[in-house]
């Protein structure tokens, strides 16, 4: 009590208000001494009481500390404490929504691997059809050998993907029919838990929960699915190659890729220029052999493009050698009819010295021309002297000395290059000759 010593001093000051006469001499009295009462209250005190308050409060105390602690740990802990929904009755319904939802994702999965495995199925069969075709192409068969033995493969191949396509798609619509149940019991769960929602706050991080639950059980449905799909399409891929790009099996084949190819290494660039020769005698006109030109180089722009393609297996270097082979061809051609058109001018210098000479004899000799070739009676060659004009379906007598009848004749123009004659008649026992004499009867007197 803090203020013990300050009543002290007004103690003794009482007595002076209280009248005399009130004190009795002869009577004891005791002095009440507020001091004294003071010190008699302070060793009464009850300890018992601070005791049991300090005990509550420490009890308090720690009891908070651990309840604090355990709340923490609770809510820290991913697993889900089936007795937090004991009084909303909900256990059975986590337990049904992750059956479900694992269901779900697993009904999913082999929905996911029964498509995959189809597809799969097919490439085995078109991969393996691929590779009888291509051994169907090396083998030396006609035509029409062929043209049966792809059409039997390809009805056999027909009928192993029918098969293919029937047995998987009864099992992937019967997982579609266990799919739409199994969501028709997520749905019905999901609407309970809504209305379970209302009654408890609790049930919300709860149903979180379950919806983490669904998420990663998906997650891990996704992540398998993209590692079936990319085993999917690597297979896809290979077979796509194959198909487009084969390797080719015929030994005849791979003998010619082998075969070493030289080429001009001017290419194209060089190619022998017109000759107008090749239109004096008629073989190929200016016109055409431009329109010949257009189409090497129109070849080459297209092969160059396809070149350019990264092709695999046997079809690059097959596209290599073509290209080779086909400028090969070109070259060897352009050098074929060039070389031609010098022989050209070498023979036709021999006939026109052979021309010269028989015009020479005939301006000497009254004959109007000679027999050359009488090999073929309906087509026989002939040589004219040039100061005559003949007119087609002109008549001669062929005699061989002055007096010497052979036959007759009818002259009709060939072609550009001169007259042809065909015997009309024979004298009996006579053969006509090189160089027998041909009068034309117009000369005749």
């Amino acid at each position: 009590m803090g203020n013990e010593n300050k009543i002290n001093d007004n103690l003794e000051t009482t007595s002076k208000f209280l009248p005399a006469e009130l004190s009795d001499s002869d009577a004891k009295s005791d002095t009440y001494s507020l001091r004294k009462e003071f010190s008699k209250t302070r060793k009464n005190k009850d300890f018992l009481l601070y005791l049991v308050v300090a005990v509550f409060i420490g009890v308090f105390t720690f009891g908070a500390y651990y309840l604090g602690k355990y709340i923490y740990e609770v809510n820290i802990n991913n697993e889900i404490s089936i007795g937090e929904f004991e009084d909303l009755r909900l256990k059975e319904l986590i337990d049904s929504a992750k059956k479900n939802a694992s269901g779900l994702e697993l009904a999913r999965a082999d929905l996911e691997n029964l498509k995959i495995d189809k597809q799969n199925a097919i490439l085995k069969i078109d991969e393996k059809y691929s590779l009888l075709f291509e051994k169907l192409y090396s083998e030396e068969l006609s035509d029409e050998e062929l043209e049966k033995s792809l059409s039997a493969l390809k009805v056999k191949q027909k009928k192993q993907l029918f098969g293919v396509n029937k047995r998987y798609d009864s099992r992937i619509n019967k997982k579609l029919r266990d799919i739409s149940l199994i969501k028709k019991d997520i749905k019905k769960d999901d609407k309970v838990v809504q209305e379970g929602i209302s009654e408890s706050s609790a049930v919300v991080g709860n149903y979180n929960k379950i919806n983490d639950i669904k998420m990663n059980i998906f997650k891990k449905s996704k992540e398998r699915e993209i590692r079936l799909l990319k085993r999917y399409y690597d297979n896809y891929v290979r077979s796509i190659v194959l198909k487009y790009n084969p390797n080719f099996r015929s030994q005849k084949i791979k003998s010619i890729l082998k075969e070493s190819v030289v080429l001009n290494k001017s290419g194209y660039r060089f190619l022998n220029e017109y000759n107008n020769l090749l239109e004096k005698e008629g073989v190929l006109s200016v016109h055409n052999f431009k329109n010949f030109h257009e189409r090497i180089k129109n070849n080459s722009i297209l092969m160059n493009r396809l070149l350019r393609i990264p092709y695999k297996n046997s079809v690059k270097p097959t596209l290599k050698n073509i290209d080779r082979l086909t400028k090969s061809i070109v070259q060897d051609y352009d050098k074929l009819w060039n070389d031609l058109v010098l022989l050209i001018y070498k023979k036709n210098y021999i006939i026109k010295s052979y021309d010269y000479a028989l015009d020479f004899i005939l301006n000497e000799k009254p004959e109007s021309g000679y027999i050359i070739d009488p090999r073929k009676l309906s087509n026989m060659f002939i040589h004219m002297n040039k100061v005559y004009k003949l007119t087609d379906g002109e008549t001669a007598v062929i005699f061989r000395s002055d007096d010497e009848y052979i036959g007759k004749i009818k002259i009709y123009k060939k072609d550009s290059n001169g007259f042809r004659a065909k015997l009309i008649s024979r004298m009996k026992g006579k053969k006509v000759k090189p160089f027998d004499k041909i009068l034309l009867e117009k000369n005749v007197e």
